[in-house]
Formats: C-alpha cells, structure tokens, sequence
C-alpha cells in the first residue's frame, strides 16, 4: 500500500448483493441487527473482493466501538459520479480531532498503554487504501 504499487482491477459490480451478504454475515456473526438501506440497482466500478475487505472492516469498526450491542446501519446511495456506503454505529462516537486523524496508518483514537477496544489501528488505514485504488 505504502509503495503505491496496490493495483486492483475493477469491473461492474452490483452493489446491494455484497452489502446484503456482508451485513448477514456480520448479523450472524455478532447477534445484532443490522438494517440495511440499499437502492438494488447501483452498480459500480469496484473490485468485489477490495469492496468486501472495505465494508467487513467498516462493520467491524461499528461493532468494536458500540460495545453496547445497538444496531448497526449500512446504506449505499448514488453520490455525484460515485456510490456513497455509510455505516452508521450508535456507540461512543468521534470528536473532531480524532475525526481528523481516523484514517492515519497506526492512530488509535484511545492512545493509553491500557486500550479497551485493541486492535492495530489499521483497519480504517486499509478502507481508504483500499478505495483510493479503488478511484473513490
């Protein structure tokens, strides 16, 4: 990713299917609820398995920081020339500075040697590697 050498090859991809498969798995997986609001005739120029990395990682992030068990939203609309798939949590939420900082390779926005959530703080580094190569 670093060296910039990440090619994907994209073609046609329709949208809901992967985001309807995806959200089922991680439903079954975690126990939540997971609503969906999907337009079934978006498609996109994507790389499929790039664009399941993407929303896995997403949906991991809304479960790791909403310990709560509350559901967990993903829609996808048509945005200008692009597709726009939010996933929306209701747990502890972002200030503005670690807004800023969410998508910095290593940047955890709990930096104390004791973290609740864990994790690498690579993951939200990847979805936007990962759509960048993708033109998003």
């Amino acid at each position: 990713i670093e060296a910039g050498r990440m090619q994907l090859t994209c073609h046609e991809v329709e949208i809901e299917p992967v985001i309807s498969s995806r959200a089922d798995s991680f439903a079954t997986a975690t126990g939540r609820t997971v609503v969906a609001g999907l337009d079934e005739t978006l498609t996109a120029l994507a790389n499929e398995q790039a664009l399941v990395t993407v929303i896995d990682h997403l949906l991991d992030n809304a479960a790791k920081y909403s310990p709560g068990g509350e559901q967990v939203e993903v829609c996808a609309v048509a945005d200008s020339d692009y597709i726009r798939i939010d996933v929306t949590d209701h747990g502890i939420g972002m200030d503005s500075e670690q807004a800023a900082h969410c998508f910095d390779k290593f940047w955890q926005a709990e930096s104390t040697d004791v973290r609740r959530f864990g994790g690498t703080g690579i993951g939200l580094y990847i979805v936007q590697s990962l759509v960048e190569a993708m033109g998003g």
